[in-house]
């Protein structure tokens, strides 16, 4: 069919396509390129480009102005979608380019639906974070914005639009400035990134945001210093009402410093994942916040419970909680052991345990995730290296250790009837199989002995292939033959 044929409202919709880009890196110029395009091949075509206001909408302000000029012209200045890459423009003129920034926000910041800028250190402008501190945006549903000041922030009270966006809905900030949210009535899912300058204040201003729903809390990268804060004599939780919340690349000590100090009440799903560090008191124990927030969390009662165990990283999950702690970082870790890693671990299981057990509510399902794997051979050099000694790496867990906390979870969660295994499966298997040598009821048994169920299989999401010696599997099989039960996508050696 040719174009020709094509009904305007089909053309319309294949207009709205072309223009689109995923790799945001390609966005602009795809979209510049695009929408020109269209307007060169034919009069019908051209005539309908250029009245198809959607298409010339988005705008991405490193273009020239001449560029700029004609997408706003074209969309008739309405509903615009706005995005700002400083590290994808050249130096030349650079202050002749913030100025125009600076005054398109100023003009059009009222037409502005969605707004995206990354304006990192070496653009940063006074002027340009007034513009955006104190221009008012009444059609501003979305935003996501990063200003790295690098040094004090150049406007004197730190706040958005003038505290004037009644429609904005989502929120991504990454900047130093605290600022504050509650005058955004509408604002319901928010991200904030946080750091040494702006840590505890952020806090307290996300606590006056009492209509937030969804939180996201994240660590600025590569931050490792600056000790949590001490709390003030008159120091009150955190009042934070959101129902969803999320901490992510923050270390343990201030994970742990945030849940400890919100309120619970409404909280429905939390998810933490933290960079494991030292105990402040004992510096070769590492600090798992888990261990201490777990307890005081209300979550919804469920009998599942989900352990994914990685060579330097741990989960655990359960309806509503998601946590994961990881240690690659060896310098920081130089004092800690693989044995007190071990430990702790052994305490985050424990203290998962210990609280379903008060609450009375026996884990029946358990589902296990493996990704730890035997060590490949290696051929002996038979000269010496002449390259520089390798990087120090953080201790990692081998299956000796994964051994052990399988016996230990397997033994205090003795009532668990159901069992997933997911990713490298022998060595849980080899556990099952085994007698547990710390059981209480007087006669040999092996662990799980309430096990009806046993599933082996890939992990979601992941194109793995379940792997389970048939050695393993065979003796599994001739134990608890009544009960099961192996998927023929597992593969065997």
């Amino acid at each position: 069919m040719s174009l020709a044929r094509i009904p305007d409202e089909v053309l319309t919709i294949i207009l709205d396509w072309s223009a689109f880009e995923k790799n945001q890196a390609a966005a602009a110029k795809v979209r510049k390129e695009k929408a020109i395009l269209w307007t060169k091949l034919d009069r019908r075509l051209r005539n309908i480009a250029i009245n198809h206001r959607p298409l010339w909408s988005t705008i991405h302000l490193q273009w020239s102005p001449e560029m700029v000029q004609l997408f706003l012209d074209r969309s008739r200045r309405r509903n615009l979608s706005v995005y700002l890459e400083t590290r994808a423009v050249s130096s030349k003129n650079k202050a002749l380019k913030q100025i125009a920034w600076t005054n398109f926000f100023t003009d059009e910041m009222a037409n502005i639906v969605f707004l995206k800028a990354n304006i990192d250190e070496a653009w940063e402008n006074g002027k340009l974070a007034r513009a955006l501190a104190r221009t008012p945006a009444p059609k501003l549903r979305h935003l996501e914005l990063i200003y790295d000041h690098g040094r004090a922030s150049p406007i004197d009270k730190p706040r958005l639009f003038n505290n004037q966006a009644p429609l904005l809905g989502r929120i991504e900030l990454a900047t130093d400035d605290a600022c504050a949210l509650k005058d955004f009535s509408s604002l319901q899912e928010v991200a904030m990134r946080v750091g040494p300058n702006n840590f505890r204040t952020t806090l307290e201003r996300l606590s006056e945001a009492t209509h937030i729903v969804t939180l996201t809390i994240k660590g600025t990268k590569g931050w490792r210093s600056s000790p949590v804060p001490a709390p003030p004599i008159d120091h009150k939780p955190f009042q934070l009402s959101c129902t969803s919340l999320a901490i992510q690349d923050i270390n343990s000590l201030r994970s742990n410093y945030i849940v400890s100090n919100i309120q619970h009440q409404n909280l429905r799903h939390l998810a933490v994942h933290e960079n494991m560090v030292p105990n402040t008191d004992q510096p070769t124990v590492p600090f798992l916040s888990v261990v201490s927030t777990f307890p005081r969390l209300s979550l919804p009662k469920d009998s599942h419970v989900k352990f994914t165990f990685y060579p330097t990283c741990f989960a655990l999950e359960v309806q509503g909680f998601h946590y994961l702690t990881g240690w690659s970082d060896a310098e920081l870790l130089s004092r800690i052991t693989r044995d007190s890693i071990f430990e702790s671990i052994l305490n985050a299981i424990h203290a998962v345990w210990t609280t379903n057990d008060e609450k009375n509510i026996p884990v029946t399902h358990l589902t296990i995730v493996n990704k730890i794997l035997p060590p490949h051979d290696k051929k002996t050099k038979t000269r010496p290296s002449t390259k520089a000694p390798p990087k120090k790496l953080a201790p990692s867990m081998d299956l000796d250790d994964l051994e052990g906390l399988l016996a230990y979870t397997f033994h205090v969660f003795d009532a668990v009837f159901m069992l997933k295994v997911e990713g490298y499966a022998t060595p849980v298997v080899d556990v099952l199989v085994k007698i547990n040598e710390e059981s209480e009821r007087g006669w040999e048994e092996h662990y799980l002995p309430e096990l009806a169920y046993i599933q082996i299989g890939p992990t979601p999401g992941t194109t793995d292939e379940p792997y389970c010696s048939a050695e393993s599997l065979s003796t599994l099989k001739t134990q608890r033959e009544e009960v099961f039960r192996l998927p023929t996508m597992t593969r065997t050696p």
